[in-house]
């Protein structure tokens, strides 16, 4: 039979956990790892795990991308995948930038 572990945690003991579980993101440390060292069941640090904020992510700065070399690599016939795979974009990227030429070749 399994050992019952206590699914309650202290206020100290659940910032030292809020604490451990931030840091697991860069030390990629299991659940079960940080619940064996507080003596908590699993289910207890998922639970904290839920209730602790995502991380901040910064949107990467936009690439200037030359609509010269867009036109050149879409106007010999290659589809808008292939030119955002080789100019290192996403495909939506391309997508409005043909869009946006259209529309100001045709105003």
């Amino acid at each position: 039979m399994r050992e019952q572990r206590p699914n309650k945690l202290s206020a100290r003991q659940r910032e030292a956990l809020y604490d451990r579980l931030r840091a697991r993101r860069r030390t990629k440390e299991t659940l079960e790892q940080i619940g064996n060292d507080f003596g908590v069941s699993y289910q207890a640090v998922c639970y904290h795990a839920k209730r602790l904020p995502p991380s901040i992510k910064f949107k990467p700065a936009r690439r200037q991308v030359d609509e010269g070399e867009v036109l050149r690599l879409y106007g010999i016939h290659m589809n808008q995948g292939t030119v955002a795979e080789i100019l290192g974009i996403p495909t939506r990227t391309i997508s409005n930038m043909i869009a946006r030429m259209e529309w100001k070749a045709a105003a």
